[in-house]
C-alpha cells in the first residue's frame, strides 16, 4: 500500500487537535425571528440556495451563535441540514444579511456589530485561562525516589502548560492577522477527556442497538465498533492502521497520537445498510438511502471526526470507502477548519483510496468512464468547480484532475492546499501555485489528460 511519490511531496501538513463540545439543544423559536421565513443562503463553495425556508437552528455554546440549520428547499423538494462552516452568510430575499459565519466562534452569528462584539466578549470570557502548574510540595517522609518522580511529573505538567500557552498565543496572533483560527493543541488532560467522550459515544451507540452483537475492535488510532465478525473486522482495522501510517508520512505528521481527538477516531461499521440508515437518523438526524450511500465522514466545527458506514457486498470496495471517508477527516484536521472546495476534497479522497486499496478497481473505473464521457461531451458539467456535491461522473474527473496537478507540480499542490486552509480562497491559491485560472486549468487538463482541445469547465 505505498503512496505515489507526488502525494508524499505534496501533502506536507501538520495537524493539531481541538477539544470536544457537548451536544447542544435546539434554540427557542421566539429568539429566531427568521424561522419560517424565506431566505437566501450563500455557501462557501460559491453555490447559493435561493428562497429556502429555515425550519430549525441549533445554537452554539455562546448565546447568539448557531452551529447548524435545517432548511426546506422547494427547488429540490428536500430538507438538507447545513453546518455553520458550509455557510458564508444567510440573507433575506432582498439582500439584508441576517447571519454570517464567524471565524472567532466557528458558528453562524448576527452581522450586527454590537451583537457580534457581545458574542466575542462572551467567547473570550468562556475560554479557560492557561497557567503553569505549580510544583506540589513533597513531604519529608517520602523517599528520594518518590520525590524525584513527583518532581518529574510536576515539571512535565508545567512544560505541557507552557507549550499550550505558546500555542494559544500563536493562534491568537494568526487570527488577528488573517481572521482564521488554527486548530489548538490539546494538553494531555484534554486529550484524555476527549478520548473519554469518544468512548461515551460508542456506549450510546451500543445502547441504541441492543439487538446487534456489536464489539469494539480498538487499535492504536481507531475505535472500530461493529457487528461484523472478528476476522473481517480485523482485516479492516489493519487496513485503517496502514492507511493512517501512510497518511501520516504523506502529511509529515510526527506526533501520530494527536491526529484525532483523544488520539483515536471512532468508526461505526454496520454489516447491513438498514442499521446504518437508522444510526444516521438517530445520531445525526440525516435521512439517507443506504443503497446509494455506504459511508459518511461527520466532521464537527470543534475538530471531531466520526466515520459511519455499512459493509455492503464487496470487501475491497468497503475498504476503499473507509480510506476515502477517513481521508476527508485528515483534510478537515489539517491546520484549520477552512473548507477545501468539493472537487478538490473529493478528488484527493478518491485518489488516496485508489492508491491505498490497490485491489479495488472502482475508482480507476470511474476515471476511465469519465474520460470517455469527456471525449464525447467536452464539458466538466458547468458547475464542477462550484457545486457542493459532485454528480457521479464528476468523481472520476476530480480524481484525474488531482493526479494531473500532483504530477505537474507536487510542491505547488502542497502550497495550494496550505493556502486554502490558512484562509485564502481556492481560486487565488490555485493561481498562486500554478499560475492558472480554473478556465485555463480546464484547457490544460483537457489537452494533457483527456485528449480534447477547448474543454469547457
Amino acid at each position: 500500500m505505498a503512496f505515489h511519490r507526488a502525494l508524499l511531496l505534496a501533502l506536507l501538513l501538520i495537524v493539531s487537535a481541538p477539544s470536544l463540545a457537548a451536544p447542544l439543544p435546539f434554540s427557542p423559536v421566539e429568539k429566531q425571528p427568521w424561522i419560517g421565513k424565506k431566505v437566501d443562503i450563500q455557501l462557501r463553495t460559491g453555490k447559493a440556495l435561493r428562497g429556502v425556508v429555515i425550519e430549525e437552528a441549533v445554537p452554539g455554546k455562546i448565546p447568539g451563535t448557531f452551529v447548524r440549520v435545517r432548511v426546506s428547499d422547494p427547488a429540490s423538494n428536500s430538507t438538507p441540514t447545513l453546518g455553520a462552516m458550509a455557510i458564508r452568510y444567510v440573507a433575506t430575499t432582498d439582500g439584508n444579511r441576517l447571519l454570517a459565519f464567524d471565524e472567532a466562534t466557528k458558528c453562524l452569528a448576527s452581522t450586527d456589530a454590537d451583537s457580534l462584539d457581545a458574542i466575542h466578549r462572551a467567547a473570550a470570557a468562556a475560554r479557560p485561562a492557561t497557567s503553569s502548574a505549580a510544583s506540589p510540595k513533597v513531604a519529608k517522609s517520602h523517599s528520594a525516589r518518590t520525590a524525584k518522580r513527583t518532581g518529574d511529573s510536576s515539571s512535565s505538567a508545567s512544560n505541557d502548560a507552557e507549550r499550550h500557552k505558546q500555542n494559544e498565543d500563536k493562534r491568537l496572533a494568526f487570527f488577528k492577522k488573517t481572521g482564521v483560527w488554527l486548530w489548538p493543541e490539546l494538553t494531555a488532560d484534554e486529550q484524555k477527556a476527549a478520548l473519554g467522550k469518544q468512548r461515551e459515544f460508542i456506549r450510546n451507540v451500543s445502547e441504541a442497538f441492543p439487538s446487534l452483537e456489536m464489539h469494539l475492535y480498538e487499535t492504536q488510532y481507531f475505535l472500530f465498533f461493529s457487528d461484523l465478525a472478528p476476522q473481517p473486522a480485523s482485516l479492516y482495522t489493519a487496513c485503517l492502521d496502514e492507511m493512517h501510517s501512510q497518511l501520516c508520512k504523506a502529511f509529515a505528521i510526527k506526533d501520530r497520537d494527536r491526529v484525532w481527538l483523544g488520539g483515536k477516531m471512532p468508526v461505526i461499521a454496520f454489516s447491513q445498510g438498514q442499521q446504518f440508515a437508522a444510526f444516521e437518523q438517530q445520531f445525526f438526524k440525516a435521512d439517507i438511502d443506504a443503497g446509494r450511500t455506504q459511508g459518511l465522514s461527520h466532521q464537527g466545527s470543534n475538530g471531531e471526526v466520526i466515520v459511519s458506514c455499512h459493509a455492503g457486498n464487496n470487501p475491497y470496495y468497503f475498504a476503499s470507502v473507509l480510506v476515502h471517508e477517513t481521508t476527508h477527516g485528515f483534510i478537515h484536521r489539517y491546520k484549520s477548519s477552512q473548507l477545501v472546495p468539493n472537487w478538490l476534497n473529493e478528488g484527493i479522497a478518491e485518489w488516496v483510496a485508489m492508491n491505498v486499496v490497490a485491489k479495488d478497481q472502482g475508482v480507476k473505473r470511474k476515471v476511465r468512464d469519465a474520460m470517455l464521457r469527456l471525449r464525447q461531451t467536452p464539458s466538466l458539467g458547468g458547475d464542477f468547480f462550484t457545486t457542493e456535491h459532485l454528480v457521479a461522473n464528476q468523481y472520476g474527473i476530480a480524481t484525474a484532475m488531482v493526479e494531473y496537478l500532483l504530477r505537474a507540480n507536487p510542491k505547488g499542490f502542497r502550497a495550494m492546499i496550505e493556502s486554502i486552509k490558512l484562509g485564502e480562497d481556492w481560486q487565488t491559491a490555485l493561481n498562486q501555485s500554478y499560475r492558472v485560472t480554473p478556465e485555463q486549468l480546464t484547457q490544460q487538463f483537457g489537452i494533457a489528460v483527456v485528449g480534447v482541445r477547448n474543454l469547457r469547465p
